[in-house]
């Protein structure tokens, strides 16, 4: 049977801050980036940029199916360069139908979604999002300098693309 293949992206800065406080912060997994034993005390604007690598997502979207399971070790040396981007680039937008992203997650997938699949709902544009592990914003999130974001984009080019 035909199906229709999506994922989502979401904005570099948004995925790091995301990414930081799960798998740095409130990571109990054996592939956490971080050890058992090296617990940040205080998240703030200097542990974040320290723990960053640029271009995740498009080093997730070129490795995801073997990501989970790997040792930390792993994520020491991932990297992204032009070739490998441009290659993993070619495979994503040809293999899906849609590519979304978290910002639009609502006002575009959601209802792209809710028409093509046969879903019930006593109103068709009402949509609610639950995420049931919604992270406190902290207080560095709040007070994120200009020059830290623009470092992040910078240094996320390819992540910048897609």
């Amino acid at each position: 049977q035909p199906f229709f293949a999506f994922t989502l992206v979401r904005k570099p800065v948004s995925h790091a801050i995301s990414y930081f406080k799960f798998f740095h912060l409130d990571c109990d997994k054996i592939w956490c980036e971080r050890s058992n034993a090296q617990v940040l005390t205080e998240p703030n604007e200097k542990t974040f940029l320290n723990t960053f690598v640029p271009n995740r997502q498009s080093f997730f979207l070129n490795y995801l199916s073997a990501v989970e399971g790997m040792p930390r070790e792993f994520y020491d040396h991932c990297a992204i360069s032009k070739s490998i981007f441009e290659d993993m680039s070619k495979r994503l937008y040809g293999s899906m139908d849609w590519i979304g992203t978290t910002s639009a997650l609502k006002s575009d997938t959601l209802p792209m979604l809710m028409h093509m699949l046969p879903v019930q709902t006593k109103n068709s544009r009402e949509i609610k999002i639950v995420n049931k592990k919604v992270a406190n914003e902290m207080e560095f999130e709040k007070n994120i300098s200009n020059a830290t974001i623009q470092k992040r984009r910078i240094m996320s080019k390819f992540d910048m693309v897609l």
